[in-house]
């Protein structure tokens, strides 16, 4: 039969002291593990991100609803040739809102590229860009919607297409509902311009282009 040994008054308050210190270490290691989403973007809560920092690689988001703006100083460059700068994927909203003239580079894929699919929910899709920065190898909105959809992009910074034939602005819409694209640019530096492809079950896809700064 194994022997109970009782701890004294003594031993007890040391073991005390030492759960307390385990405790307090373990819970110091769960602040500082990183982020689910890459550390450049803050996930600042209900779907809203702060992008931020210089950074040597790309940025990929993933939810239903995302809304991201950008700090002072923000910019992403991908050296691959198949991943974008910044990608995010999500299910009924999302925004990419940029004042402060951030950087988009990358060798192979489009810049910065939106993917919003709302087929398997019945939900309408939102997606608007809203840039004053430099995008060097395009920009592609998909959206599937299970309703409506709308994609506005205003860009008024330097935007180009890549050296792969990427067009500066490539839209692949389609909606159960009615699909309305509105786009607005300056000037564009791109061998094939603008790609676009907006199906609605309902209707046609409107369309509302306008260029200049």
């Amino acid at each position: 039969m194994r022997e109970i040994k009782f701890l004294t008054e003594r031993e007890f308050s040391t073991l005390n002291q030492s759960t307390a210190l385990l405790t307090t270490v373990f819970t110091l290691s769960l602040i500082v593990l990183p982020q689910s989403v890459q550390a450049a973007c803050t996930n600042v809560g209900m779907g809203a991100y702060l992008c931020e920092n210089a950074n040597a690689s790309g940025i990929a988001i993933d939810g239903m609803d995302i809304s991201v703006e950008t700090g002072a100083g923000f910019s992403t460059n991908e050296p691959g040739t198949t991943d974008s700068a910044l990608t995010l994927t999500g299910s009924g909203s999302i925004s990419y809102i940029d004042l402060n003239a951030s950087t988009l580079n990358t060798e192979g894929a489009y810049s910065l590229k939106t993917l919003n699919d709302t087929s398997a929910s019945g939900l309408s899709t939102t997606t608007i860009i809203k840039t004053n920065g430099t995008i060097n190898n395009g920009v592609s909105i998909e959206s599937e919607s299970g309703a409506d959809s709308t994609i506005l992009v205003n860009i008024f910074g330097d935007l180009s297409g890549g050296t792969n034939s990427n067009p500066a602005v490539h839209f692949n819409a389609s909606a159960v509902g009615d699909s309305a694209i509105t786009l607005n640019i300056g000037a564009i530096t791109s061998y094939s311009g603008i790609q676009s492809n907006n199906y609605s079950q309902k209707r046609y896809g409107k369309y509302l282009y306008e260029s200049g700064r």
